[in-house]
């Protein structure tokens, strides 16, 4: 082997050696890959002479952006937010143009101390800019998400929450907003979810149960609603809310007693916010009503009258019962029990003809909104067949269920038929009776008619 060769061989070993030593301290001294730096923290000492030195710099230049990134620094890690705004807000001013100051950290961080200090729409406005910047940022994400579920902007909540999810899955405030956001834009499968994990985390959270409970209340499930509600009725927040919507639950499955004891417990809590007091009292109203107990639900209405005249029909409602309340027949009519009606219709169907034999044929009610009796009517001057029909209703009859008391007529082979209601008849019901045999009672008649019978005896 030549003497070059040879000197050949030696440098490349040799160079090899170097390169793998440098390498090797180069690991030792560097940074491992995935740390980050953590600043020093600073000793009482350290902090009071950087706050001197950055205050003198001050006076002598007021947006030395070095003084005002170490005051800055300062005050945010000690929470002093209203004085880390004055200094983040000219920092904030000059990371316009100077490209060393780090624009996103001075936002981010003025954001938060902006929140911390209550300027909610100033803080939204700079969460807005730093995501420009870094949009998957998680707290600016989360913050802003925040920020829109209090502005009601659930949507637009739900994205910027789903993006700080995916930065920090284990957080509980963003599993706890994007929950209560999913249930506000009523996606309560979502919801419960979310929900169901924010409770794990912080079994306290009534806010969130009684969510919880909404959101089982609006997919069905009443029996998991209704345990919820049930168990957070006494709290001081959500107790009202949650007394009413149990007294709902138990109102739609016709439980009338135990509905007005859940509106009771919500009544008996202080300092109610009026929309939920008046809910309460107006459930309370129509469930007296239910239970014919007329003169108390009009006691009720005539409290949430004085509060409130233009709250939902109340007006209506007062003068709807009221002649109800007088006219123990008409209460009858259209609250009373199926017996209880059909014992009132059977002595109308025999007083309608004055003289007159009247024997029942056959008697027919249709969901406890109304009632057929066919009868057979004699009088001196004439015999025939006749039905009469007695709606439970106060509102406006169609000729809809006249074209089918007509053809009920042909079926029965009547020759009359008398249609009752406690409300009106549209203008297409009274033209279809103008050529046939049909008697349209409406609510002025009713009550004459009414008060001529003695309901207590039959």
């Amino acid at each position: 082997m030549s003497t070059i060769n040879v000197l050949i061989i030696v440098t490349v070993f040799l160079l090899a050696v170097f390169i793998g030593l440098f390498i090797a301290v180069k690991g030792i001294f560097s940074p491992k890959k995935g740390k980050t730096k953590k600043k020093k923290t600073l000793n009482r000492k350290e902090k009071t002479n950087l706050l001197k030195n950055s205050n003198r710099r001050l006076a002598q230049n007021p947006k030395d952006p070095k003084a005002l990134l170490a005051l800055s620094d300062i005050y945010f890690n000690d929470g002093d937010f209203d004085k880390a705004v004055r200094t983040l807000s000219i920092l904030e001013e000059i990371s316009q143009y100077n490209r060393n100051i780090n624009k996103f950290d001075v936002q981010k961080k003025y954001a938060i101390s902006l929140l911390k200090t209550g300027n909610k729409e100033e803080a939204y406005k700079t969460l807005q800019l730093a995501s420009t910047i870094e949009p998957l940022n998680f707290e600016v994400n989360f913050n802003l998400g925040v920020l829109e579920y209090q502005q009601k902007k659930y949507e637009p909540a739900i994205n910027h929450l789903r993006i700080a999810k995916n930065q920090n899955p284990a957080h509980n405030g963003t599993i706890r907003y994007l929950g209560l956001a999913y249930y506000k834009m009523h996606r309560y499968k979502d919801g419960l979810l979310e929900l169901k994990h924010a409770l794990d985390t912080d079994s306290e959270d009534k806010e969130v149960l009684f969510a919880i409970g909404q959101c089982y209340n609006s997919i069905g499930s009443k029996e998991q609603a209704l345990k919820i509600f049930f168990n957070l009725r006494t709290e001081p927040n959500v107790g009202p809310l949650a007394a009413l919507h149990a007294g709902g639950i138990y109102f739609q499955t016709a439980h009338y007693q135990e509905a007005l004891s859940n509106f009771d417990i919500g009544l008996k809590h202080k300092n109610i916010p009026q929309d939920v007091y008046l809910e309460l009292k107006y459930r309370s109203a129509i469930t007296h009503i239910q239970m014919q107990n007329l003169p108390l639900a009009m006691e009720i209405f005539k409290e949430i009258c004085s509060a409130n005249p233009n709250y939902k029909d109340v007006a209506n409602q007062i003068q709807k019962y009221s002649t109800l309340v007088s006219n123990k027949n008409l209460s009858t009519f259209l609250l009373g029990g199926q017996q209880d009606f059909a014992n009132l219709c059977r002595k109308i169907a025999s007083a309608y003809f004055a003289g007159a034999s009247v024997k029942i044929i056959d008697m027919t009610i249709t969901q406890n909104q109304y009632l057929d009796i066919v009868t057979t009517v004699n009088t001196r001057k004439w015999e025939d067949i006749v039905i009469f029909r007695f709606i439970r209703s106060t509102g406006r009859v169609s000729d809809l269920i006249l074209r089918e008391l007509y053809s009920k007529m042909k079926e029965e082979k009547a020759g009359r038929a008398a249609c009752m209601s406690a409300g009106t008849f549209t203008e297409e019901a009274k033209s279809f009776v103008e050529a046939r045999l049909i008697d349209l009672i409406e609510s002025a008649d009713l009550e004459k008619l009414l008060k001529k019978i003695n309901a207590d005896i039959f």
